[in-house]
């Protein structure tokens, strides 16, 4: 089995670092796996094409947010099932082809091993020479353990970074909030100014609209003594005009009293004078009777003296002379 072993630099990309590892890692313990290969080759070629396709804005903050919250746990799966393959195949290697007698003699030289890959581990990379008394289940599990190491260190790396990258997003929110405290103290003390001139109006206001009120108050007092006033006014004007009323009607009644009485006494004086007419008017017939008695009379009497003078005069005609003229009276 032929195995190379690549140490991380520290200012190195972890997903170039992984498919490295990937390609470099080839060995023959892996054709037992095929599909599991061709698997995790895919997923090694994805997480490697769209990094490699983000190389230009990887400063941006919506890029480190995408590889925070996406392919840092996609890159987290991937570790987990190379280290949890290392360990399987590390551990069937060791159970299948290493004696129990030599374990201790590997662990030595595994420790021998890694203080010789320390002083190696500012290089990028290095075909490790085959080593003349280790046999290949020890290089397996050399290569199992190295394996585990490197995927733990990367693992400690991006999260190192990521805390980095945390970190620094941090101080920058730190920084804004900062400023932007300092932008809330400035708006806090012009709205401090704006409260206390507001306040100052406000109490001019308070006294303003308390003198109004008072100004209000004494106008309504005026309003309702004029009020009063017009009533009172009104009432007397009433009265005043019920009084012409009163008055020009006490005149009618007084004037009409007047002609009452003169045509009272106009009847009572026609009254009289009808009485006085009636009364003339009677001693008119009693004298007119009077004088009819008097007149039938008189021409009875008359009559009668005629008579006595015709008869006078029929006894005297011997005196009269035959020439004189004939008196005839009618009705005899």
């Amino acid at each position: 089995m032929q195995c190379r072993v690549v140490f991380a630099q520290p200012g190195s990309n972890p997903l170039s670092q992984v498919s490295e590892l990937f390609s470099i890692y080839n060995c023959s313990a892996f054709t037992m796996m095929s599909p599991s290969k061709l698997h995790i080759e895919q997923r090694v070629k994805a997480i490697s094409s769209v990094s490699h396709a983000e190389t230009q804005d990887a400063d941006s903050f919506g890029t480190r947010a995408e590889n925070y919250y996406q392919k840092r746990p996609q890159l987290f799966s991937l570790l987990h099932d190379l280290h949890s393959r290392y360990l399987y195949l590390a551990d069937r290697y060791t159970q299948a082809l290493l004696p129990s007698h030599r374990r201790r003699h590997s662990a030595s030289e595994l420790s021998d091993f890694e203080s010789a890959s320390s002083d190696a581990e500012s290089s990028l990379s290095f075909d490790r020479p085959p080593a003349p008394t280790p046999s290949l289940d020890v290089l397996g599990a050399l290569v199992a353990e190295l394996v585990a190491t490197e995927i733990d260190r990367e693992i400690l790396l991006t999260e190192l970074g990521g805390s980095d990258r945390a970190r620094a997003e941090s101080s920058r929110k730190a920084e804004l909030q900062g400023s932007l405290l300092e932008v809330l103290e400035a708006e806090r003390l012009v709205l401090l100014g704006e409260n206390a001139r507001l306040g100052y109006e406000l109490t001019a206001a308070t006294e303003e609209a308390r003198r109004l009120a008072l100004e209000a108050m004494f106008t309504r007092q005026k309003a309702a003594e004029l009020a009063r006033c017009v009533v009172k006014i009104r009432a007397d004007h009433r009265v005043c005009l019920l009084g012409r009323k009163i008055d020009e009607l006490q005149k009618q009644v007084y004037g009409l009293e007047r002609r009452n009485r003169e045509c009272y006494d106009a009847m009572a004086k026609r009254e009289v004078e009808k009485v006085e007419v009636r009364m003339e008017v009677e001693r008119l017939r009693e004298e007119n009777r009077r004088l009819g008695e008097m007149v039938v009379g008189r021409r009875r009497k008359g009559k009668e003296i005629v008579t006595r003078w015709w008869a006078r005069l029929t006894s005297l005609e011997w005196i009269i002379s035959p020439c004189g003229p004939e008196i005839n009276y009618k009705g005899e």
